[in-house]
């Protein structure tokens, strides 16, 4: 029964995230399942713990450490959720107790798993199938508070042990049932019942330690022998389903992807090795964030790229020409670290022009190897000041900072906003950004608040920071009852018609204000956003965000072209030799949506 609940809290869980795509409510159906299944596991391994103890007499001691490990564990989970909840609001209350009370659980149910395990005795009928089952349950507790320890903390881009371990448990968790089958298809001698045993064993189980002696060495090798090959088969299974859908996930998928086959920092152009062109194919790559906090625009890019690719080479088979152009994408994650790893992928195939990375961050780690392995870089959209650099191998196809810059503070300015309240993702591009819209603000007369430095957010990365998952929700909550704190000092002093919210995000924005439309005091002022953020489909999927979005005007910089020379832009040259400039222009992201 417990599995068959947690089966069906994990399809919910499918069904809510990955097909509509929603909001679960909290709590959910989904995690009433799950909470429920706790109930039945928790009953099997401690009447199974219990009996176990109760005939073979474990040591306490094993028992007493587990308890002291698990309420430190415990105490440091649930202080440092308190510390990042907000529970001022009934929505904020309800999504602590329900992210606590998981960590609660998994502490009761690891302590008698963790002891049947450690506990083993070479009894096959009722040790093999219990330690299957146990080790089971144990890894999915393991694998639960690591996703909890490594939430909290941030560290989100380090859940794939996480995922393995549930893989895992559901491997071992069939190998205790498929034990017992093989158990009683396998011939054995019979064993005499003691009716004078335990009364904790029902007339089938009265069997003491010492009958169990009196089944010949034989059978037990026979018996181990088939379990562990059963077992070996299942996990032979599970290595290759997961094996095969890293394969299925990216057509660009190789061995030199593993981290074994990456070379270290500081590989330079000697020890790259050279795969040139072959024939008339021209090879070249992309590094998009298909995953993570840009993966927005990276979907896009790629969509765009595919679609040339797919024009230009058709437009070589119709003029019967052999020229073909071949692309190599490679996911970037949203992460810097991992944009250098897939470069170095790529130069390691010999290809030496790339499109991207999408964001500074990403462009600024991997810019200088770039420079010092003759790649050239083509960012369609990093807008940092700092990343203009004359004479390197980046060329970025969009004007920088300084233009939406101007844009957005002479609109909040026309607009009567005279203090502004910043926050924003504390990278190369939201700080930058920052600074320059500070500057062009103070220089029209206006404020920045002087607490600003106080409300930049660390990025972060992996899929959780855009996801609709509630354990996000409580991280963004801490940043924002930092805002709000500000912000209803900003009104008290100058007004809410004069007090506006300028927000430098990325994908990231989505989660933000769905939880931001949780704190009525956020939606009493205009808020303002970049670039980052205007191409956001996500923003205007979600009914809390898409409200909020519109009670507080969110209005974004995008760019545009226009021929007029005195555009405030950047000059560049079309493929049929026109000039044109870039220019700013803002937009509230609900009237362009709808």
């Amino acid at each position: 029964m417990g599995l068959a609940l947690s089966l069906y809290a994990a399809i919910l869980w499918a069904v809510y995230e990955l097909i509509l795509d929603v909001v679960p409510p909290v709590p959910s159906l989904a995690a009433i399942f799950s909470i429920t299944a706790y109930a039945f596991l928790s009953f099997y391994v401690f009447s199974t713990y219990l009996r176990f103890y109760k005939i073979f007499h474990f040591s306490k001691k094993p028992l007493i450490t587990t308890v002291i490990a698990t309420s430190i564990f415990l105490f440091f989970i649930i202080s440092y959720t308190v510390s990042l909840a907000d529970l001022s609001s009934s929505r904020g209350i309800a999504i602590f107790c329900v992210i606590v009370v998981y960590p609660v659980l998994d502490a009761i149910i690891m302590v008698p798993s963790f002891l049947i395990v450690v506990n083993y005795r070479k009894e096959p009928q009722w040790f093999t199938p219990c330690i299957c089952k146990s080790a089971g349950i144990l890894l999915v507790v393991i694998a639960d508070s690591w996703f909890a320890l490594f939430v909290v903390t941030s560290l989100t881009n380090e859940l794939w042990p996480s995922a393995m371990m549930i893989a895992a448990s559901r491997v071992i968790n069939a190998a205790g049932p498929l034990w017992s089958i093989v158990y009683l298809v396998t011939p054995h001698k019979t064993i005499n019942l003691n009716t004078n045993s335990l009364n904790n064993f029902d007339s089938s189980e009265r069997i003491t330690s010492s009958e169990f002696n009196k089944s010949t060495r034989t059978e037990k090798i026979m018996s181990s022998n088939l379990a562990l090959v059963a077992i070996a088969g299942l996990s032979v299974f599970s290595v290759i389903f997961v094996i095969g859908t890293v394969l299925s996930s990216s057509s660009n998928w190789s061995l030199n992807q593993l981290p074994l086959f990456v070379d270290g920092p500081g590989s330079g152009t000697e020890e790259l090795q050279k795969h040139p062109s072959s024939g008339d194919t021209a090879r070249f790559g992309a590094l998009l964030p298909i995953t993570g906090v840009s993966s927005s625009s990276g979907k896009s890019t790629e969509a765009k790229l595919r679609m040339a690719l797919s024009d230009v080479n058709a437009n070589f088979s119709k003029r019967n020409s052999s020229l073909r152009y071949e692309l190599i994408v490679h996911d970037t994650e949203s992460d810097p670290a991992v944009s250098l790893e897939k470069l170095r992928l790529l130069a390691k195939e010999g290809i030496r022009i790339v499109i991207g990375p999408v964001t500074g961050a990403e462009l600024k780690a991997t810019k200088d190897f770039a420079d010092k392995n003759d790649i050239i870089l083509f960012s369609p959209s990093s807008t940092a000041p700092s990343l203009a650099v004359e004479a390197d191998n980046v060329f970025r196809l969009v004007a920088d900072d300084s233009h939406q810059a101007g844009a957005i503070s002479k609109m909040m300015w026309d607009q009567g906003i005279r203090l502004v309240i910043p926050f924003w993702r504390n990278d190369v591009y939201g700080s930058e950004l920052m600074q320059a819209v500070h500057a062009n603000f103070q220089a029209m007369g206006g404020e920045f608040d002087k607490y600003a430095e106080k409300l930049g957010y660390a990025p972060r990365t992996g899929h959780l920071v855009a996801s609709l998952h509630r354990t996000n929700f409580i991280m963004w909550d801490s940043a924002l009852k930092g805002l709000e704190s500000r912000l209803q000092s900003a009104i008290s002093q100058y007004g809410i018609d004069k007090v506006g919210i300028y927000m430098v995000s990325l994908d990231e924005v989505t989660p933000i204000f769905i939880q931001a439309y949780n704190h009525p005091v956020l939606s009493k002022v205009k808020w303002y956003g970049s670039d980052g953020s205007a191409p956001n489909d996500e923003l205007v999927s979600h009914y809390e965000s898409a409200f909020f979005a519109v009670n507080t005007s969110f209005s974004n910089p995008i760019p545009r072209f226009d021929n007029n020379n005195d555009a405030n832009g950047y000059l560049y040259e079309s493929a049929g030799g026109n000039s044109n400039r870039s220019t700013y222009r803002t937009i509230p992201i609900f009237r362009c949506r709808v």
